[in-house]
């Protein structure tokens, strides 16, 4: 079963952006305009925001689920999409993340990805 995004994990609106990746190879010709492929059939969308924790055990059990459910965020989970609300697969495309502490408010940057399917 795949596991799903912590429920208790704050995503501040104020900070998401998304991005689709780029997903064409451009290649130059000895004559004539360049040819132009797409790189995969599924192009990849990253998603940045902030998110917050509001207690010190909430942050531990993110921890905990970070390690042992989604492997250091090596593996996919399943999260609603914070610009549709529609609930796609996902996974961590930066695991390396500094956290912030201001009084027992937790916050870090998350980088995330899914695929367009």
């Amino acid at each position: 079963m795949i596991p799903v995004f912590p429920d208790y994990v704050f995503v501040d609106d104020a900070t998401l952006t998304m991005t689709d990746l780029e997903n064409t190879l451009r290649s130059s010709m000895e004559v004539g305009p360049p040819k132009t492929r797409p790189i995969a059939c599924k192009p990849i969308t990253r998603i940045t925001f902030t998110a917050r924790i509001a207690s010190k055990e909430k942050y531990l059990l993110f921890k905990e689920w970070f390690k042992t459910d989604i492997f250091f965020g090596s593996g996919w989970f399943l999260m609603n999409d914070p610009f549709d609300g529609v609930k796609r697969r996902m996974r961590f495309s930066v695991t390396e993340i500094p956290w912030s502490k201001q009084r027992e408010v937790y916050s870090a940057e998350f980088q995330i990805e899914h695929m367009n399917e």
